[in-house]
């Protein structure tokens, strides 16, 4: 990440903006990627005020998260054994 551009982050490693565009970030990594979770670091740095962490949390937990939970397990997991199978464990 040290050698990433700030604008290398925004386009590669965060998703941001209103709940339907997060949820459409997070299902365009989940189609490219395979993710089956994220990580939401609301306030990095501690520099937005409690107001507005809680409410990004709300939208995350009450718009955004639903949808992708449904798109996320709709996913037919690829079992372990497929996975060591054909070689892509991911090792």
């Amino acid at each position: 990440m040290a050698n990433l551009s700030y604008d290398d982050v925004l386009a590669r490693k965060v998703a941001f903006g209103t709940p339907a565009g997060v949820i459409d970030r997070l299902t365009g990594l989940q189609e490219e990627l395979g993710l089956d979770g994220i990580i939401a670091e609301l306030n990095p740095g501690g520099r937005i005020p409690l107001e507005l962490e809680t409410r990004s949390l709300r939208l995350l937990t009450h718009e955004v998260m639903p949808p992708s939970r449904s798109r996320l397990t709709a996913r037919q997991p690829i079992s372990r054994q497929a996975q060591d199978e054909t070689g892509s464990g991911g090792r």
